[in-house]
């Protein structure tokens, strides 16, 4: 996973939980880009602000920027991915469960 920031907080939502609403509007989408193969890219038409991005591999999934959610703060971390790869001035003293790359396609299996 690539971003332009130190952190970036996803959210992970089971498809058959997740419906769009993109300005008061249900199930209008955002713009898509298949950034790389088995992975799409959601963001806004309008702004270009980054919303979510689907892989082939976490079947069933979508994951969302947690800060383009109204309520972000409804919704508390479980772990870290691909931990391995932050930079070295940036401390993580927190309990949770740290990935050194992402976390296990079968959900089951993640802490």
């Amino acid at each position: 996973m690539i971003a332009a920031a130190p952190v970036v907080a996803f959210l992970g939502v089971k498809l058959s939980d997740f419906n769009w609403a993109v300005d008061g509007k249900a199930g209008v989408q955002p713009k898509c880009f298949d950034s790389s193969l088995g992975v799409k890219r959601y963001f806004c038409d309008k702004c270009g602000t980054p919303m979510a991005f689907q892989a082939e591999h976490y079947v069933g999934e979508i994951h969302l920027y947690a800060t383009t959610l109204e309520h972000p703060e409804q919704f508390k971390p479980e772990f870290h991915v691909h931990y391995d790869n932050k930079l070295d001035w940036l401390g993580m003293a927190d309990e949770l469960h740290k990935y050194s790359g992402s976390a296990p396609v079968d959900e089951d299996l993640r802490l």
